[in-house]
């Protein structure tokens, strides 16, 4: 291998550096997926509290 001038860095380390460059667009928005399900969860929460709340208010 070394011969051909296959080496660790070449081998490995550079295909696994260049893969984690391409999966940081993915990280990203797998982060910000992530961010709109913890608000969107949030809002649904506080509208079903609203709608018992109103509810309440008509005795349903």
């Amino acid at each position: 291998m070394h011969y051909a001038g296959a080496d660790k860095e070449s081998l490995y380390t550079k295909p696994v550096e260049k893969l984690n460059e391409q999966l940081k667009p993915l990280k990203q928005l797998k982060e910000e997926l992530a961010d709109f399900d913890r608000a969107f969860d949030k809002h649904i929460k506080q509208r079903i509290a609203d709608d018992q709340e109103l509810a309440g208010e008509f005795g349903l």
